[in-house]
């Protein structure tokens, strides 16, 4: 965090002429202001080891299931190898096939369940289309990490449209589509938790 900051800082300092709060104190004070708030943001609580006895002819219930989108690299990649180590079973999207295969195979040589959906949330019929797949696959979801994102590292006037247009679809449609879509089943469910994950450049 502190490393992106610092980036972001030089950038401001050089291209947009003014001085930031220097980023460690802000990442001081977020630290404090967690461990303030203890309640607020939860962990993730995974799954019991030990199954619980169940009532006669009641069916097991099935294995909790998560999905992170931009799961190819990054903190995509190190938030879906966290929960697959928790024992949920992981849903990876992202473009990339070949890349999602490589984190898919890795979180099973770990002892971790994963499974690729490769999608172009691009698009606007990705969402819906990660959304139908799952649903059609597993009945449910548990835990929702909207993470996918990228940003335009340059002046606005520099920016082709295309490019605008992409990143307000992935960054800001997308993750919008994606709640509004599962939220519902998870309300049915009686739980669920969807983790959004923004730059850190909007402290800026």
């Amino acid at each position: 965090l502190t490393g992106n900051a610092q980036v972001l800082r030089a950038k401001a300092e050089s291209e947009l002429g003014y001085t930031v709060r220097p980023p460690a104190e802000t990442v001081a004070d977020t630290v404090r202001w967690w461990l303030e708030h203890p309640g607020i943001a939860a962990p993730i609580a995974a799954p019991r080891a030990a199954a619980r006895k169940r009532a006669p002819g009641r069916q097991p219930a099935r294995q909790r299931l998560a999905l992170v989108t931009g799961a190819s690299g990054g903190i995509g990649a190190c938030t879906a190898r966290r929960l697959a180590a928790a024992g949920y079973r992981v849903v990876l999207v992202a473009r990339r096939q070949d890349r999602l295969e490589a984190l898919a195979a890795q979180i099973r040589a770990e002892g971790g369940e994963a499974e690729v959906l490769t999608a172009d949330l691009a698009i606007r019929e990705g969402p819906q289309a990660v959304f139908e797949a799952v649903m059609e696959r597993h009945g449910g979801l548990d835990v929702l990490v909207n993470n996918a994102g990228f940003g335009w590292y340059g002046w606005a006037s520099d920016m082709p449209w295309a490019t605008a247009q992409d990143m307000l679809q992935v960054n800001n449609a997308s993750l919008t589509q994606l709640t509004m879509l599962f939220l519902p089943v998870m309300r049915r469910a009686g739980r669920g938790q969807v983790i959004n994950v923004s730059s850190v450049a909007g402290s800026l």
